[in-house]
């Protein structure tokens, strides 16, 4: 799902990071064009210039004591200074880009409206991806991984380990519609929640459910044509599931994110960004 080209083996880079190459930035010369809070980059970025795996945005640095800091920073830039390209341009993009997170100063970032983000790392990098957007650097894509789904046994989707996750899922979502509402930012801005396996239709001997088929995705923001379900619901009866113990997909994925790419990034190389692939719009967004 990352490649976007199921079964691809020869394809190295992801389908947002193909955007993001194919597409000149919406601010000119932007020091960081797009993040991952990870400490790898992951496939759906790779690919995308200006492009980097941060942890925690507000605390990205050169590694050592903080009294040197600033000394080690300037001789980033000049120990690089007369070399060849990529090296050089790369070694001044991070001075530019450490600077530019330093300013922002996003671990002192104050939510609008009064909005309270929950704790963990996902209500973290939410608010600091709020941070981000709402100082209007150039960034223009962020993803997050979610960790906690993987769950085999012991589900307890009302009370137990499932609910609590699906509920910090929910909680830093809200924060975050809430914050960008009160900021007036919600219209620029399109968050997908997407998952790369479903779960079984059908529980197991341990109170779980394994690895399934059919899948769901969320869609929000000010563009978004929400409040409804985009289904055509196959039926859960031993002759509609798939193999006889899954949901059946019947939406591709790449339906609703070639519509964001073309709609939300004005970006209409779907050929590009999903190559051997013609979408069907939903109208997911507007």
């Amino acid at each position: 799902m990352e490649v976007g080209v199921p079964g691809a083996r020869d394809i190295e880079t992801g389908w947002l990071g193909r955007h993001l190459a194919s597409k000149p930035p919406m601010k000119p010369n932007p020091a960081l064009r797009a993040l991952a809070f990870n400490y790898g980059l992951p496939q759906q970025l790779a690919g995308a210039p200006s492009t980097l795996p941060i942890p925690n945005p507000g605390n990205f640095a050169l590694n050592g004591s903080s009294s040197t800091a600033s000394a080690r920073l300037a001789w980033l830039g000049i120990a690089f200074a007369n070399e060849l390209d990529p090296l050089k341009s790369s070694a001044l993009n991070t001075q530019r880009t450490i600077n530019q997170l330093a300013a922002i100063n996003v671990n002192g970032y104050v939510p609008a409206g009064g909005t309270t983000y929950p704790t963990g790392s996902f209500g973290t990098a939410m608010r600091s991806t709020a941070a981000l957007i709402r100082a209007d650097v150039g960034v223009e894509a962020v993803q997050i991984d979610v960790g906690g789904w993987d769950t085999h046994s012991a589900q307890g989707p009302l009370t137990g380990g499932m609910a609590t996750t699906m509920s910090g899922l929910a909680t830093a979502l809200a924060a975050f519609h809430a914050d960008m509402v009160a900021a007036g930012r919600l219209n620029r801005i399109t968050v997908v929640v997407m998952s790369e396996f479903g779960r079984r239709a059908q529980e197991n001997g341990s109170q779980g459910t394994d690895h399934g088929h059919g899948n769901v995705m969320f869609v929000i923001g000010g563009s978004t044509v929400g409040g409804r379900v985009l289904a055509q619901w196959p039926g859960l009866a031993a002759g509609q599931l798939y193999q006889n113990q899954d949901l059946q997909v019947t939406i591709d994925y790449r339906d609703i994110l070639a519509e964001i790419v073309q709609r939300r990034l004005n970006n209409t190389q779907l050929d590009v960004v999903f190559p051997g692939y013609v979408p069907t719009f939903r109208g997911a967004v507007v």
